[in-house]
């Protein structure tokens, strides 16, 4: 309420990754502000935007099938057109312009076809692929099926009309008329374009509430000087949790002592998911930040006076999420 009450101005002020949009506090804690519950609150963020609880974003078909490629990504929900969701809508865009601004990470799982429309480029079959493999192999068949049979064999057999399934599984008519119109043997060319405008254009107010949204906090004609990838890594973050990016922006010696050599040794051994829980127990955020924003944090490792545990494998690490420092008992062994 209060960003709204400000036209957002808070979003719009915020150049690196350690500047804030807003002051977080959690209702039962005791944390104090400073950087790691804000962060921890963007992540709180997404997880919602990725979930049931809120309308704006749905399973692809390839997750809800388990088939395909981008199995865990999720898309715009094309139901969600009031304007309580579009104006939600809008305040996501301006969320993506500061994190793509700042390098304050957001996390969301969605497939190359959505940030292809946020950064405004053209959208291929390929895209849908990625998030709907179903309704692209149907267009695959029946290009097979117009190439194998005659035209009478292709009509007597084919009961296709000019419909197609949205992201949330609603049948729509991709043409005036479409319920009742049959797609005949000349037709197939035809049936594939308007298919692939229909679902590429099947969240288009959302999609333009979004880019709008992100004008506001960043100039979103930018982005079509960038692939789609490194428009999703801007705003995302790396994907993989590199071992080594990690050891160079730690101020810690990587080998100043066993105890931090044990440390290396076991988060060599982490997949990158067990790395991103990881990273969100040290810094309150599940992925490392670009390139250009790694410097402002350095990682610390600071170990547990042994004065202050008589038996430190019974003791559990701490952290600092605001400072990215973890505090480190003096175990003795990798175990």
């Amino acid at each position: 309420r209060t960003l709204k009450e400000t036209d957002y101005a808070p979003l719009t002020g915020v150049f690196d990754i350690k500047a804030r949009c807003w002051k977080t506090v959690f209702v039962g804690e005791g944390s104090v502000d400073a950087g790691g519950p804000f962060k921890e609150s963007l992540e709180n963020i997404v997880e919602e935007l990725m979930s049931d609880i809120l309308p704006l974003f749905i399973p692809t078909q390839n997750n809800k099938n388990g088939h395909g490629l981008y199995q865990d990504c999720w898309t715009v929900n094309p139901a969600s057109t009031s304007s309580l969701h579009i104006e939600m809508f809008s305040f996501l865009g301006r969320l993506l312009g500061m994190s793509f601004n700042s390098g304050h990470c957001l996390d969301l799982k969605c497939p190359p076809m959505f940030w292809k429309q946020l950064a405004g480029l053209e959208v291929t079959l390929d895209d849908l692929q990625t998030s709907d493999l179903y309704a692209t192999q149907i267009i695959d068949e029946l290009k097979r099926d117009r190439n194998t049979y005659s035209a009478e064999e292709f009509n007597a057999a084919l009961s296709l009309t000019f419909t197609t399934q949205l992201s949330n599984g609603e049948t729509v008519p991709v043409c005036e008329g479409g319920e009742s119109r049959r797609v005949l043997h000349h037709d197939v060319d035809e049936y594939f374009r308007l298919i692939l405008k229909t679902r590429t254009q099947e969240s288009q107010k959302q999609m333009q509430a979004i880019r709008d949204g992100f004008s506001q906090t960043f100039p979103i004609g930018y982005l079509k000087l960038l692939t789609w990838k490194e428009v999703e890594e801007r705003i995302r973050g790396p994907i993989e949790i590199s071992v080594a990016t990690l050891k160079s922006i730690s101020d810690t010696p990587c080998d100043s002592d066993e105890y931090t050599k044990r440390f290396w040794r076991v988060f060599e051994q982490f997949t990158n998911e067990e790395r991103s829980q990881f990273l969100k127990f040290a810094w309150g955020r599940s992925r490392l930040p670009p390139a250009d924003q790694l410097t402002l944090y350095p990682f610390r490792i600071n170990l547990l006076e042994s004065y202050n545990c008589s038996n430190p494998d019974l003791r559990l690490p701490t952290s600092q999420t605001c400072f990215f420092t973890i505090t480190l008992p003096r175990y003795s062994s990798d175990a």
